[in-house]
């Protein structure tokens, strides 16, 4: 079935195909089938159980009309559920991705601590040198010079000597 509607009644249809209508006490029976994406999802029809009849071109375009909205509704609610199915996996990856940032920046804070650290000594001497070099022979180093030391003085207070 290609998307085109199937008819028959007992006048009009094979000996072997009778029998499902027989089956069911069906007299005549019209269906369309509702395509869903390409693919063939089901049938809506019309069926008489009191006379063997032929279908109106009303009936058949009603129905081909309530297989269609039926298969907008189908396929509508196959995409919310592909929308809805796509947000939860983006927000699992975007709690995943802020987890694993909210761990490298706590590595990153426990590296610059570190270094942080590391450095203070190092820089307390170039401090207390420098100092040292201003208090004894300030007086003898050109405007250049002094300024280059009291450049090397102006180190944040956590780090200073004296300060």
């Amino acid at each position: 079935m290609k998307g085109e509607p199937f008819y028959g009644s007992l006048s009009s249809l094979p000996q072997e195909e009778i029998g499902a209508l027989d089956f069911f006490g069906l007299k005549a029976t019209l269906d369309v089938p509702i395509i869903v994406g390409g693919n063939f999802w089901g049938l809506i029809g019309f069926d008489d159980v009191k006379k063997d009849r032929t279908w109106s071109e009303a009936e058949v375009d009603s129905l081909k009309a309530a297989a269609g909205i039926l298969s907008a509704a189908i396929q509508r609610q196959l995409n919310d559920e592909a929308i809805h199915q796509l947000n939860a996996e983006l927000e699992q990856r975007v709690r995943q991705r802020t987890s694993e940032l909210e761990y490298a920046n706590r590595e990153l804070e426990s590296f610059a601590y570190s270094v942080s650290h590391d450095l203070r000594s190092p820089l307390r001497g170039i401090d207390g040198y420098s100092r040292l070099l201003l208090d004894d022979f300030g007086e003898l180093l050109d405007p250049q010079g002094r300024e280059y030391l009291e450049n090397v003085r102006k180190l944040p207070p956590r780090w200073s000597a004296d300060r």
